[in-house]
């Protein structure tokens, strides 16, 4: 019974990933007789290299800007400070914001397939690594850069609250009141930077294949296909061993 209710959790989960990411069900038709004749192979295709996440900015007008900030529910000490500064009155530019975004890198091999013992089985597509990570951030993204507004909001009035404190307290033109606003104005937009954290180690895709085989040792070939279908790739698995109704794993990971 648990099997049963494990394939019903997983076609639910794959109705889900082909509505969001256009991932189909995987279909592999083994013959259930091959299973009393001899073993399975499963192969695992990690291919490609997940999107690499970036920052970029954009500016946002000031009237713009305080809205983002008085949205924001943050009460931390600083956004406290911030508010109290522009209930004062104060008046500042157009602030600078950073935010991630996702790029990918392209790679040329769409699929494969594994043979062995004169028998063939092409890999599908079990999860799409790109799309999801995509989908999810693309999601986010106006809360993130509503947030980034508040952030760089927040940077902005606190080095403009001190830089007018020196002004005051030694005169516009003096050193320090110039050195005050340079070294905030500089603080502010070294720190205004997006959050570009990814697990840059996962692939693209997971793909996978599987294969009855009889027992015994087995020289198994994976094939690498382009858009095209053509092979441009190849490697071969020597003297693996497939044991009498038991599953053995192979994986191999491509960039190309």
């Amino acid at each position: 019974d648990d099997a049963r209710i494990s394939l019903n959790k997983s076609k639910k989960v794959y109705e889900f990933y082909a509505a969001s990411y256009g991932t189909p069900a995987p279909n592999f038709p083994l013959d259930a007789g091959d299973a009393q004749a001899g073993g399975e192979l499963v192969f695992i295709h990690l291919n490609g290299t997940a999107p690499r996440k970036i920052g970029k900015s954009f500016s946002v007008a000031w009237n713009e800007a305080v809205v983002a900030l008085k949205a924001s529910k943050d009460d931390e000490k600083e956004s406290a400070q911030a508010q109290n500064a522009l209930r004062a009155g104060l008046v500042g530019n157009a602030v600078t914001v950073a935010y991630p975004a996702y790029i990918q890198d392209p790679f040329q091999i769409t699929g494969s397939q594994v043979e062995a013992a004169g028998r063939k089985a092409g890999t599908q597509l079990m999860e799409d690594v790109s799309a999801i990570a995509m989908k999810d951030l693309a999601e986010r993204q106006a809360l993130i850069k509503v947030r980034a507004v508040a952030r760089a909001t927040i940077k902005f009035i606190l080095a403009k609250t001190a830089a007018d404190a020196v002004k005051k307290k030694y005169g516009a033109n003096s050193w320090q009141a110039l050195a005050a606003q340079a070294g905030g104005s500089a603080v502010a937009a070294a720190t205004e930077i997006a959050d570009t954290r990814a697990w840059a180690t996962l692939p693209s895709q997971f793909r996978m294949a599987r294969l009855r085989l009889p027992p015994g040792k087995h020289d198994v070939i994976v094939s690498y296909n382009g858009p095209t279908g053509a092979v441009i790739a190849t490697r071969t698995f020597k003297d693996v061993t497939i044991r009498q109704g038991g599953r053995t794993y192979l994986h191999d990971r491509t960039a190309l």
